[in-house]
């Protein structure tokens, strides 16, 4: 079909007929499709070239293999069996009907008659494909009727690929979602998850009950908040990690491998250890505000040295 689709459509011929010919020629000859592709190109465009001789008052030529082409003999071999090129000339039929017309009739000629019809209309060297063409009208119809009962079955066929990737997408999908409520569902994430919440609206009511006060108590008293919140967000992320074990930490108990009750007991012992943790660092703070050197020790400790070159 690539070698013989674009000259097949110039010479106004359908897809499913030429596709149907094709084969037809392919199941006579069992030569290799690319044969039969090439050789009916080569007859189509012969015949095309009947029809531009013809339109330009010229009775001879050649065709694309060098072999010479008679307008008239070619007129009078298909006239003897009734059929007319001029429609065909006049460009209002397809060169495929006039194909199925003459197929329709070929078994009711002689021997010689179908040799000369198909020396004359194909060229010497086509001749036994044109042949094979013609041969079998009723299995020639039949491929016609399967080629036309075909249409749409490729967009049929993609449909069902894309109902097929949409199966496997929703497959995904709920894959996922199942994934993400187990997660949701765990015991330790819902005990880490609580436990930061408890601890952020602590932190948050306590620096709105700074709000009466002067505004560099306030100041400071945030400060040492967030400052201790961050260590008390160190020290619980150690004391929680550090228990880790291969088969007994915190991804067993998330993956549900550990022993029984690890997230609960891991999640009760991080929220000890955090809240301590936070007390003691918020008290120290409260205590270094009045302490001077120990404030700025509070406060800049944790940064290092300064380069006071800079200031």
């Amino acid at each position: 079909m690539s070698k013989t689709a674009s000259i097949a459509a110039n010479a106004n011929m359908e897809f499913e007929t030429t596709s149907a010919l094709l084969a037809q020629i392919i199941e006579t000859t069992q030569e290799a499709p690319e044969t039969a592709g090439t050789a009916l190109k080569t007859i189509i465009a012969r015949f095309s070239e009947v029809k531009k001789l013809a339109s330009e008052g010229t009775n001879t030529g050649e065709d694309s293999e060098g072999e010479v082409i008679d307008v008239n003999k070619i007129q009078t071999a298909l006239r003897t069996v009734g059929i007319s090129m001029d429609e065909f000339f006049a460009g209002t039929k397809g060169l495929d009907e006039v194909f199925l017309e003459l197929a329709s009739k070929w078994n009711t000629l002689d021997f010689e008659t179908q040799r000369y019809i198909a020396t004359t209309a194909a060229g010497s060297r086509q001749q036994s494909r044109f042949i094979a063409m013609m041969s079998n009208y009723d299995r020639t119809m039949e491929l016609v009727s399967a080629a036309n009962n075909s249409a749409g079955a490729s967009q049929e066929q993609f449909n069902k690929t894309l109902e097929s990737l949409d199966s496997k997408l929703n497959n995904l999908k709920n894959a996922w979602d199942e994934f993400v409520m187990g997660l949701a569902n765990n015991e330790l994430i819902k005990a880490g998850v609580d436990i930061l919440t408890s601890l952020l609206t602590t932190i948050n009511k306590i620096i709105s009950s700074m709000s009466g006060g002067s505004g560099v108590v306030k100041t400071f008293v945030t400060s040492f908040a967030a400052i201790g919140a961050f260590k008390l967000g160190q020290k619980g992320l150690n004391k929680f990690l550090g228990n880790a074990a291969p088969k007994e930490g915190i991804l067993a108990a998330i993956l549900g491998k550990g022993k029984s009750g690890e997230a609960k007991t891991l999640g009760v012992g991080w929220g000890r250890d955090a809240v301590d943790g936070f007390k003691d660092s918020f008290t120290k703070g409260a205590k270094d505000i009045f302490s001077g050197k120990k404030m700025t020790n509070f406060l800049f400790g944790n940064m290092g040295p300064i380069d006071t070159t800079s200031l």
